[in-house]
């Protein structure tokens, strides 16, 4: 391609792959233009960011530059040689002089810059009010306008209404988001259509009192008419035990003291009058009578709310579209959105030929880099001037690497100009950038799939390599630069039901495989050209910025130094919820639970141990206290920087490290220290900048913390100056740049996602491709959204591997549906999921085996098991120069440990960081986090349950368990009273935890325990058949010494007790356990053992946050927690305690009469308007089991 012989009276396309060149042609075009007569000052260049444009200007200037020296000295380019012969030396001399001279006034902008030029050199021609202010961001006017409708609107709303809008997780926040994006785009389709209607439906408040009136009168009739129609009703859908359950459903959903609870339970749905004539067998009349039309008028007056809810989004878009552009124009204010659609409305109105006109003459040639980044008005604008116009115009892109939809690209935009451009486009198929050997392997990754983008209109066409291969070299011998990394286990613990990898402990695991890989090639002599590689020039790419902090989290333990290259902003940093923590004890130092929080957090470090013994020692806890009543007093006094800066040079402990230096120490030492010093000077300065006080303060850094933005840059991220650290950057933020050596160990986490019946925005096929927003999207919208999202993964995928000079890694595994996620497309293009486990790793590694086989010595495959991610530490890097670590001389030898008295809690204790210690764990030293840290659910559709904002701590536990240790089981009067005497001694509010826990107490205790029988609940317990906090102290093994207990000997045993059962694979787990051999004596304490039709049963109460749905409890997602936090060894040695204690004192006992089953009660997700068993584990160990323990463990006494 000869861009010297381009047609300039005709617009131009030029398609450039990656690694092309595409700015060095840019720049070329830009020097052609000068050397054709087009003045810099009216020569129109545009790119789509500030820092694009600057080096867009830096390479310009460069270019001009050469070439003028270049004819100066009498050796121009013959690129030139058309422009010699035509115009003559001094002519050309003269402008590429001139050029260079007044290149600060050369019109290079952003798309956005250069329509607000516009608007203001032509302000009467397109109505640019003068005093116009522009916004930074416009979020805040959105919140407003949502804000101020959902005050107007819900404040006269049916309860109800308002409960269905909150329970489906609708927020002012959320639809400001909506509303945002919808003004964004004038022709945007909202789809259903506006209703003419909005009439509430019948009083709901009434149709309640009424079911609960016949339910109380007529509940004992309802039942037997129901109990005398089961044999004419289908078996499965309806029986005996179904209907006690559904009893309990609708006794709980009707009862008086509880608020309205407008999803029907299961039982109401199934008494519906259409539930129950479904269900009839042939022949047969269903059961009749009112209470069953009540239940079905019900659910469909439930259907019909959920149409309410989205009539009422769609009212709030014509609302807000309206308001956006009336508040904006009564403040005159625009945003960047405007400025675009301000331009475009005026070329296209009755001024927008002349307009047009004045333009073409004001800047007669154009070009415009990332064309594939424009969005239909950008792209009209200049279809306006230069394509309509016939004037040398310029559009430079790639569709593959079109990735900034979230920013309001729109790749169709891209799609018209290659149509209307499709006899003058041209393709740059030569790659500059890599490797020979690294663009083979890339080459056949993507013709490696028929359709490797999804969207037939994005094709892959091979490109060619400038650069020789083999530069990359470990150990001196040259490697394939490109790595595929498959990650495999055999573990069952590892594995899901179908054989696949489970997704969770790939995604913990990742952060560690990345950095050992990183660990071994700096350890094997890596170069390039003969080189040494050092860190600075290796870089991972990742998705999201929680896989960023992870990475960052891994690289640190590893010793590798490492920088976020990120806009992320410093508010959402792990340092500003420490530094939160800290401001809230200061400004409550009499707060037991704040103190302790700020002092487990990492910028004090202090271990699980002495908080515990803080806790428990009111004098210690007393000087605690007065050490923050000193830190509010430094507040008030000298400001937060001050306070900041004292606390962290050790205010409040001077015998201990001080903060700056416990910080230091860590391997992210720097980084941490900077983004306290940030956010320590954000604070100040907001304090100093109107009256806030300390309590204000706090609420503004909550809002910061939560995202919300002032439109400054000063909360963004400082970024280190480390030339030699690892750079761990977002595939969104590195597209346009390149590094020797690429990492991208999440590409198999790419895929199109999953809707879950959200508000979708796609193109709309029988639309003429118009965006289209839809509230209520059905299975064909759905996959057309995910058919554009796998597209744009795809790109992602792309622009992530050819972001690599001269090697890159690559992990993959054999996880659920890889090969219809973005990479697996091209790995396994050919596979439908495989049903036998036992071959799944096989067939996926064949397909890498093969991928490898089309581009010999550039694509190498490696296996590496799960396993290695958790089998001892993370190797670590030496810097250079670097001081080698002193070891110290061996201890003189102590007393053995042996002997002692152990617990449950100490033989699964794992080695932990202070923090993890003790944040968010259960009472048994586990947990899963906090509720705000839980992650999302993909149940965002279902009933939340009502411990869903309880967080899951050390205290939320011992709450709980002191709740149903002192109840009464069977007097639901007896909870209320207990639940206040236990929340007040943890500084709760009754008023706001008291009915929530009640209700939480009362579902458990109404829960049947087993998914098949309506009994036992703990309902049906009395205090007489109950044993609360059983203990046991038993001897382990003789003390002569040969039979001590160990990880191993435990993992053996229960392998050859449990046999070919499910438990079996349990015994994986007991060999990770690190605790040392013990002899002496087991103590520990049971929650609860029960007698219930004289059999002995074992109960242990779990408060661990799996998620905030019931579904989140249910069997299949308890069973990896009872593996993963060892509560299976737990409840075995409970069990074994029973027995031995059953035996001594029960005349007759056998273990399989009278010992039942043990349950594990997590009390969140448990309930009796949850589905049977919900929330509950139960098993009990075979017997084998327990007579092998009882020998293990030696004699009794």
């Amino acid at each position: 391609m000869d861009m010297w012989q381009f047609d300039l009276s005709h617009p131009q396309l030029i398609e450039a792959s990656a690694g092309t060149g595409k700015t060095w042609q840019l720049t070329e075009l830009y020097l052609r233009l000068v050397a054709e007569g087009f003045g810099v000052d009216r020569l129109l260049a545009v790119t789509f960011t500030e820092a694009a444009t600057a080096e867009l200007r830096d390479r310009i200037r460069s270019k001009l530059r050469n070439a003028w020296m270049a004819l100066s000295s009498g050796s121009p380019p013959s690129t030139l040689e058309p422009c010699l012969h035509r115009d003559g030396l001094d002519v050309l001399k003269r402008r590429l002089f001139e050029a260079t001279l007044l290149l600060d006034e050369a019109q290079i902008f952003t798309i956005h810059g250069f329509c607000h030029t516009v608007l203001r050199q032509y302000a009467f021609e397109t109505g640019m009010p003068f005093d116009a202010e522009l916004l930074q961001d416009n979020k805040s006017l959105a919140e407003e306008i949502a804000a101020d409708w959902w005050s107007k609107t819900l404040y006269s709303a049916p309860p109800w209404l308002v409960g269905e809008l909150t329970a489906s997780g609708e927020s002012p926040e959320a639809w400001a988001d909506l509303l945002i994006r919808a003004a964004a785009r004038p022709d945007l389709r909202i789809l259903p259509e506006a209703a003419s209607s909005l009439e509430l439906a019948p009083d709901i408040a009434s149709l309640y009192q009424d079911m609960q009136a016949t339910w109380k009168a007529e509940k004992d009739a309802i039942l037997d008419i129901l109990d005398r129609h089961l044999t004419s009703l289908n078996a499965r859908s309806y029986s005996k035990q179904k209907l006690a359950l559904w009893k309990q459903e609708i006794d709980v959903f009707l009862a008086p003291e509880e608020p309205l609870r407008w999803n029907p339970p299961e039982g109401v749905t199934k008494l519906g009058t259409t539930c129950l004539r479904a269900a009839a067998r042939k022949n047969a009349s269903p059961p009749s009578h009112p209470f069953f039309d009540q239940c079905q008028r019900w659910v469909e007056l439930f259907d019909e709310a959920a149409d309410r809810r989205i009539l009422l989004k769609r009212r709030f878009l014509d609302f807000g579209l309206t308001e956006w552009r009336t508040r904006k124009a009564r403040r005159q204010i625009l945003d960047f959105d405007d400025l675009v659609l301000r331009l475009y409305a005026c070329l296209n109105g009755p001024q927008g030929d002349t307009l047009a006109e004045a333009l073409r003459i004001r800047y007669p040639a154009a070009l415009v880099d990332e064309f594939q980044d424009t969005d239909p008005y950008q792209y009209g604008i200049f279809r306006k001037i230069y394509v309509e116009g016939a004037r040398p115009f310029f559009m430079i892109g790639d569709p593959k690497q079109a990735i900034y939809a979230f920013r309001g690209a729109d790749i169709h935009a891209y799609f018209e100009a290659a149509n209307q451009s499709r006899d003058r486009t041209w393709r740059l198929d030569t790659n500059h950038r890599s490797d020979g050997t690294l663009v083979a392997a890339v080459n056949a990754l993507f013709q490696n799939a028929p359709l490797p983008f999804v969207d037939e209109r994005i094709r892959y066409e091979s490109v060619s390599a400038a650069r020789p291969g083999g530069s990359f070299r470990l150990q001196g011998r040259s490697v394939p630069p490109f790595r595929l990394i498959y990650v495999r286990s055999d573990a069952p613990t590892d594995r899901n039901p179908k054989g696949t990898l489970s997704i969770g402990r790939l995604r913990s695991c990742i952060p560690r495989f990345t950095a050992q890989l990183l660990v071994d090639w700096l350890q094997q002599e890596p170069s390039i050209d003969d080189r040494e590689v050092h860190p600075g020039q290796m870089a991972v790419l990742v998705r999201t910025n929680a896989q960023a902090f992870d990475m960052l989290e891994a690289l640190g333990q590893a010793n590798l130094p490492a920088v976020l290259e990120s806009t992320h902003s410093v508010w959402e940093t792990l340092e500003a919820k420490w530094i939160w923590y800290l401001l809230r004890a200061v400004l409550e130092p009499e707060n037991r639970n704040r103190i302790l929080t700020a002092l487990g957090c990492g910028l004090f470090g202090t271990d699980a141990h002495t908080l515990h013994a803080i806790n428990r020692d009111e004098g210690l806890l007393d000087r605690w206290i007065e050490g923050f009543r000193r830190l509010r007093t430094l507040w008030r006094k000298h400001g937060v920087f001050t306070m900041l800066d004292r606390t962290m040079r050790g205010e409040l402990d001077p015998e201990e490290p001080a903060g700056w230096v416990r910080l230091a120490q860590r391997p992210s030492g720097e980084r941490m220290i900077t983004n306290v010093l940030h956010l320590a000077e954000l604070l100040e300065k907001q304090s100093r900048s109107g009256a806030f006080g300390a309590l204000r303060l706090v609420q503004w850094m909550e809002t910061r913390m939560n995202g919300m933005s002032d439109g400054s840059e000063d909360s963004q991220l400082r970024l280190e100056s480390d030339a030699e650290a690892v750079q761990i950057v977002t595939i969104h933020k590195s597209k346009g740049l390149e590094y020797p050596i690429v990492f991208c160990p999440y590409l198999w986490d790419l895929g199109a996602g999953r809707p879950n019946q959200q508000p979708l925005f796609y193109h709309d096929p029988a639309a003429a491709e118009r965006l289209t927003l839809h509230l209520v999207p059905g299975e064909p919208e759905q996959e057309i959204w995910k058919k554009e999202q796998l597209s744009e993964s795809m790109r992602l995928l792309y622009v992530a591997v050819t972001r690599a000079r001269n090697a890159c890694a690559v992990w993959t595994a054999g996880i659920r549906d890889i090969e219809s996620s973005a990479l697996g497309r091209l790995l396994h293009p050919d596979r439908s999921a495989p049903q036998d486990a036992g071959t799944i790793d096989d067939m996926l590694l064949n397909d890498l085996h093969r991928l490898a086989q089309a581009a010999p010595n550039a694509i190498d495959v490696t296996v590496v098991d799960m396993d290695s991610a958790t089998d001892g530490g993370i190797g670590r890097y030496r810097r250079p120069g670097q001081a080698m670590e002193l070891v110290p001389p061996p201890k003189a030898p102590a007393v053995s440990r042996r002997w002692r008295i152990s617990s449950f809690s100490e033989l699964i204790r794992m080695p932990l960081a202070p923090e993890e210690i003790w944040e968010g764990k259960d009472i048994d030293g586990l947990g899963t986090g906090t509720a705000d840290e839980a992650k999302p659910s993909i149940y965002s559709d279902a009933m939340e349950i009502p411990l869903a904002d309880v967080d899951a701590g050390t205290q939320t536990g011992l709450l709980l368990h002191g709740v149903f240790e002192t109840i009464d089981f069977t007097d639901p009067q007896s909870i209320a009273p207990a639940v206040e005497r236990q929340i007040q001694p943890y500084g709760h509010e009754p008023g706001k935890l008291g009915p929530v826990l009640c209700r939480a107490v009362r579902d458990v205790l109404e829960a049947p325990l087993d998914p098949d029988e309506v009994e036992p609940r703990l309902s049906c317990i009395p205090p007489s058949s109950r044993l609360t906090e059983m203990g046991f102290l038993f001897p382990t093994a003789d003390a002569g010494g040969r039979e001590a207990i160990s990880p191993h000997r435990l993992a053996e045993l229960w392998t050859r007790s449990c046999g070919s059962s499910p438990l079996a694979c349990y015994a994986e787990h007991l060999r990770r356990l690190s605790f040392p051999e013990l002899q002496g004596y087991l103590k520990g304490f049971i929650d609860l053992v029960f007698i219930w039709k004289k059999r002995w049963y074992i109960v242990d109460y779990k408060s661990n946050h799996l998620g905030r749905h019931p579904q989140e409890y249910a069997q299949d997602r308890l069973e990896p927690v009872m593996f993963d936090h060892h509560y299976l060894l737990q409840a075995v040695i409970y069990t074994l305690a029973l027995h031995r204690y059953l035996s001594v004192r029960l005349p007759g006992y056998a273990y399989d009469k009278d010992i039942g089953t043990v349950y594990y009660l997590f009390i969140r997700g448990m309930g009796p308007q949850y589905p049977p068993g919900n929330g509950v584990y139960r098993f009990k160990p075979p017997f084998a089991l327990i007579a092998a323990l009882e020998n293990l463990f030696g004699n009794r006494s």
